[in-house]
């Protein structure tokens, strides 16, 4: 029975986190200091020709680095990620684990790290 109910908040998640991000999808890009963010899936951050870019997902990690930065690791249902990086000369707050949000600054390869896409630096972020 509780593999059974473990199974049951596994989906119900992973259809309230597909919800809200297809909501935010449908929200379309945004515009903040003058220039706007496409609104682009983590799953194909990698391939966006876009430069200032939304993303949204879930929060599955939140670490200050040695550098002062802090990686946050957004997350799709499906499993996809990114790590968006908010820097001291850009200071916002810590999104917590398990938060729905949105994240906006400068989409990059990150070829230090093990070539992933990053959002870095984060210019602002909202749920």
């Amino acid at each position: 029975m509780k593999g059974v109910r473990r199974g049951f908040w596994t989906w119900l998640l992973a259809v309230a986190l597909g919800v809200s991000i297809a909501l935010w999808l449908a929200q379309g890009d945004t515009e903040a200091n003058g220039r706007p963010y496409h609104l682009v899936p983590i799953a194909k951050l990698a391939q966006t020709r876009w430069t200032h870019v939304r993303v949204c997902g879930l929060v599955t990690l939140v670490r200050r680095e040695p550098d002062g930065d802090i990686h946050v690791r957004l997350t799709d249902p499906a499993g996809a990620f990114v790590v968006a990086e908010i820097i001291p000369a850009i200071p916002l707050p810590r999104p917590r684990l398990r938060q729905l949000i949105c994240v906006e600054g400068i989409s990059r390869i990150d070829k230090g790290h093990g070539h992933w896409p990053e959002v870095h630096p984060v210019e602002r972020w909202d749920q």
